[in-house]
């Protein structure tokens, strides 16, 4: 396994290397191929977009979140046995989806971030590859993977970004996140990092708006290139969200600009060899909460809570009045409808791009 990291982590610093780019260069010399596969989450108002859907023949992905095994959060463990029974009460068995998702946050991605040498560390990563071996072997006709994994972050030492950073930094990070999710890569189907918006370039100045949108390009072609490595032919398709996320500086929950969504967030991805783009929202969720007349029974995420949202909705799709009832009839319905629009004109605009490969052999296969 060392020999295996070392040969790999060097070839995606010279991949990814290549590819940090200022505004005004291409991203590399590519070749254009098929069409991106396009997966979503969830579409609340199915009925309305279904020929949409159909037409770009984009495929619903299962996403199994951490609530079906409430102790997890507490204890760093995964009861398998909880999961593969939600999975079975919760859908046909017979009928999943053709890709899975395994929704594992807290504490795992904090757990694993303790670094490679730690035994906390250690045990979480064996921890997600029992768990998705065991649900691969109860439903063997679905792909599955972790969410968010592999991770890299935004931003690095000295405040340095993956634009500014020395090829030395860049080295110890992509090192880093190799030896730690190199099993997990290993031990799935498909492999799935979250490159979502989070830095606006309208909030900063002019003359820094180019340097903000740079910045973001480079760090999700970084993402994309060291899951790609590890994939070793495995599908990478990121996970991508058309409204603005918390993490960063944004007016979170705002649904993006479709220019800066698709040249920011999306073609990044694709010219670095992504398979295509996976679309989260949770729009069910959102709207179910904001319309509820009682929202308390509601997890309220920082930044991505229910005021957000509901601020956001107000601006994007109220016309700037707030309504005298957010559970009032009819609320829900028009929600779900134009949200679930926005939604779908996101997946239309990925699958009007052209899939692209770097030109010359894969990473993973560079000497």
């Amino acid at each position: 396994m060392n020999q295996l990291l070392a040969v790999v982590s060097l070839a995606c610093v010279a991949t990814i290397s290549s590819l940090i780019v200022t505004p005004e260069q291409s991203a590399s010399p590519v070749v254009p191929s098929a069409r991106p596969i396009v997966l979503f989450d969830e579409i609340p108002a199915y009925g309305d977009v279904a020929s949409r859907v159909a037409a770009i023949e984009a495929r619903r992905f299962l996403v199994v979140y951490q609530s079906v095994d409430p102790k997890a959060a507490s204890t760093g463990l995964i009861d398998t046995a909880a999961v593969i029974k939600s999975i079975r009460n919760e859908n046909d068995p017979n009928n999943l989806p053709a890709w899975g998702m395994l929704d594992f946050e807290d504490p795992f991605h904090d757990l694993l971030q303790k670094g490679p040498e730690t035994p906390e560390c250690r045990r979480t990563v064996a921890e997600m590859v029992r768990t998705i071996d065991a649900v691969r072997k109860a439903f063997p006709q679905t792909k599955w993977c972790f969410y968010g994994a592999p991770f890299l972050p935004y931003w690095l030492d000295g405040g340095k970004d993956w634009v500014s950073a020395s090829d030395s930094i860049k080295r110890r990070e992509l090192d880093r996140a190799m030896a730690i999710y190199a099993p997990i890569i290993a031990a799935s189907d498909w492999v799935s990092p979250t490159i979502y918006g989070k830095y606006e370039p309208r909030l900063y100045p002019e003359a820094e708006r180019s340097t903000v949108r740079a910045q973001g390009r480079a760090w999700r072609t970084a993402q994309v290139g060291v899951a790609r490595v590890m994939a070793r032919g495995t599908p990478v398709i990121p996970l991508v969200c058309p409204w603005w996320t918390p993490g960063g500086k944004a007016e979170y929950c705002r649904l993006m600009d479709p220019i800066e969504f698709i040249e920011d967030q999306v073609a990044p991805a694709i010219a670095e060899g992504a398979s295509g783009a996976g679309v989260w929202a949770a729009l069910g969720y959102q709207i179910n909460r904001m319309t509820a007349a009682d929202a308390s029974r509601f997890v309220d995420e920082k930044d991505f809570g229910l005021r957000e949202w509901r601020a956001a909705v107000v601006k994007d799709y109220l016309g700037g009045r707030e309504p005298a009832s957010w559970s009032a009839p009819g609320m829900a319905a028009f929600l779900r409808a134009r949200m679930s629009s926005s939604m779908v004109k996101a997946m239309e605009d990925i699958s009007a791009l052209k899939l692209r490969e770097p030109a010359g052999p894969p990473p993973a296969a560079t000497k």
